[in-house]
């Protein structure tokens, strides 16, 4: 028997923090599949980790109150070092994110917040929030949306031989113990929501009862309206928070690329968009040794920040996941010169076209004082560039596939088949929207 899912299903969002404002990887998914169903007329809820000790998220919280048909609850998480993180994970043998967000407080809260709403689908962000699956009932539909595999993204993290001593061997451990995780639990999901094809298929092929479903993030409208201040602009942007793997792959910008491109095309500028703390010290100081940088920090308005330059730098070497700042850069009309690894998320990039892949840092160098120095060709790539990202990457046109998404994953949990048939889109179709 087939029966459709509820035209006006309950979702309770279950967020490992505020997602407001949506500026980081995490909170835009849950910001906008939180809008996005509520303006198709669902009851949304929300049920989020509210930051560590004694953070005061109720501003942040009443931006999303309106989204919600309840009123939005903030669980504080105690305070937690890295190190005994660390350690817990080892003696547990959990993956660093469990024992990191793992909260017996809000394990039960959120079982009596499911009694008392009745969701007809449960929404859970990231690997770390995806364990409170357990606390899902078998008749509620369950989503982990999780951007990305974490598994693929140790592994390649690995083969790039990015870590060391210690850190080496830490990381293979929690490589084994996500591998355990995202193959044995991610198919107890009714819908495992992946920004790429590439992690879709990864997963499936760990185990083929994971069901993933692909739905890039979007961008911004208001990012659009910037495309014609950058048109002919040379100046290059890095946009991301100095932290981890970013911090790394700008510190090896700078001493790759940058250095060679200042030799060069003095009158550049490299401005930096991003929080910054202690840990962007060193990167800051050989910055300022090289010249030409400038550290704007975080920016509320990401728009305004992005009118500065013409150029976007992508150095991350990850061929997982979407690249938000990639898609971000296409919208404001910046031409992105990225590692070739940078676009294997993004089927509608085409080098040459509506941006530059190259398959180094050293390369990175090159492609920009190309740009920089033929003004024709640049402008040609940011037209094509913000012209594929209205074409592609409009928020609003991703209404449809979350809806279908939550009604899938209530199917699973109610064994029923959704009457609803959304085809799906095709690589080549992807690449070449002409073919139908």
């Amino acid at each position: 028997m087939t029966r459709r899912p509820p035209s006006n299903m309950q979702i309770l969002f279950v967020t490992s923090e505020v997602p407001f404002p949506p500026d980081n990887g995490v909170r835009i998914v849950s910001y906008h599949a939180m809008r996005l169903m509520h303006e198709a007329g669902h009851q949304v809820h929300l049920m989020t980790l509210g930051g560590e000790g004694r953070e005061d998220c109720s501003a942040r919280l009443a931006q999303v109150a309106p989204l919600c048909a309840s009123k939005p609850l903030a669980v504080p998480m105690p305070p937690r070092k890295r190190a005994a993180v660390a350690l817990r994970s080892l003696v547990s043998n959990r993956m660093f994110f469990h024992e990191r967000f793992w909260s017996n407080e809000f394990a039960s809260l959120l079982r009596q917040r499911i009694s008392d709403l009745s969701p007809h689908v449960v929404h859970l962000d990231t690997v770390g929030m995806a364990q409170y699956v357990e606390c899902v009932p078998l008749q509620v539909g369950a989503v982990a949306s999780i951007n990305d595999s974490y598994t693929l993204t140790l592994e390649n993290l690995l083969k790039a031989e990015r870590y060391s001593g210690v850190e080496k061997l830490l990381r293979k451990i929690q490589l084994r113990q996500s591998r355990r995780f995202e193959s044995s639990v991610y198919p107890n999901f009714g819908a495992v929501h992946t920004m790429t094809q590439v992690d879709a298929d990864y997963l499936t092929n760990m185990n083929p009862a994971i069901r993933p479903f692909v739905i890039p993030n979007g961008v911004d409208e208001e990012l659009s309206a910037v495309a014609s201040v950058t048109q002919g602009q040379t100046d290059v942007i890095f946009i991301g928070e100095l932290a981890g793997n970013n911090l790394k792959s700008l510190q090896r910008f700078l001493e790759l690329a940058w250095r060679r491109i200042r030799r060069e095309q003095p009158k550049l500028t490299l401005h930096v968009i991003g929080r910054h703390g202690d840990a962007a010290r060193q990167v800051c100081e050989l910055a300022n040794s090289i010249g030409g940088v400038v550290f704007r920090g975080y920016v509320a308005d990401l728009a305004e920040a992005m009118a500065v330059a013409g150029i976007a730098i992508v150095p991350l070497d990850k061929n997982c996941g979407l690249i938000n700042k990639a898609i971000q850069s296409m919208a404001c009309g910046h031409a992105i010169v990225t590692l070739e690894s940078g676009i294997a998320g993004m089927p509608a990039a085409a080098d040459g076209v509506n941006c530059v892949a190259v398959d180094s840092l050293q390369s990175m160098a090159d492609a920009i004082i190309a740009l920089a120095t033929s003004k024709d060709r640049l402008t040609r790539i940011q037209q094509a560039a913000a012209a594929t990202a209205a074409a592609k990457y409009s928020w609003n046109s991703r209404q449809r596939s979350y809806e279908h998404m939550y009604e899938s994953a209530w199917a699973v949990a109610n064994h029923r088949e959704v009457s609803v048939a959304v085809r799906p889109v095709t690589l080549a179709e992807a690449k070449h929207p002409s073919i139908k």
